[in-house]
């Protein structure tokens, strides 16, 4: 049976067997203006490629050009030139290791998208949470007192827990198993 959370999670979307490989947070912002930040398609799955190594704001990303070019079966020329390109145009910052793979700062990309959502024009729609207030009680709500839970007294002991194990159970302390 499906809980109300888990309907609304990813696995409840998708499936738990997908689930199991892994999601990654993308905004929708850089989906919807895409054309907006000046992103081509390959760029874009580049981008998307690196999100997938971005676990924490501050956090490194350091998949090596050739786990890069793995996935969407590019080349590795390919690959480079959309990482120069990405970083051109402001989305991420290389810092080159000789010897070992480059690192990838992220957060420029989480920037272009804040300093974007204030100037465009075109936004996608907000992700909105309603509250509904109900003014009029519908006509199956009864008020009336038989319905109201009895208020115990402090005095009143009769509705106590340890007086309802005692009446259930014969003692005032849970039963063992």
């Amino acid at each position: 049976m499906k809980t109300e959370s888990n309907k609304y999670g990813f696995s409840g979307k998708w499936s738990p067997e997908i689930e199991q490989y892994g999601f990654t947070q993308v905004p929708n912002l850089l989906l919807s203006c895409q054309g907006h930040l000046g992103l081509k398609d390959g760029e874009l799955t580049t981008l998307l490629q690196l999100l997938t190594f971005w676990f924490e704001h501050d956090g490194k990303v350091y998949p090596s050009i050739v786990t890069l070019a793995r996935y969407p079966s590019k080349g590795y020329s390919t690959i480079q030139k959309r990482l120069k390109s990405l970083e051109e145009k402001g989305f991420i910052k290389r810092h080159r290791k000789l010897g070992s793979s480059n690192t990838y700062n992220m957060k420029l990309c989480a920037r272009q998208l804040y300093e974007h959502q204030k100037v465009c024009k075109d936004l996608p729609r907000r992700r909105s949470v309603s509250k509904v207030k109900v003014k009029y009680r519908p006509a199956s709500y009864t008020t009336s007192k038989q319905y109201e839970p009895k208020r115990l007294n402090s005095k009143d002991t009769k509705g106590t827990l340890s007086a309802i194990l005692a009446k259930k159970y014969g003692t005032s302390t849970w039963p063992t198993p």
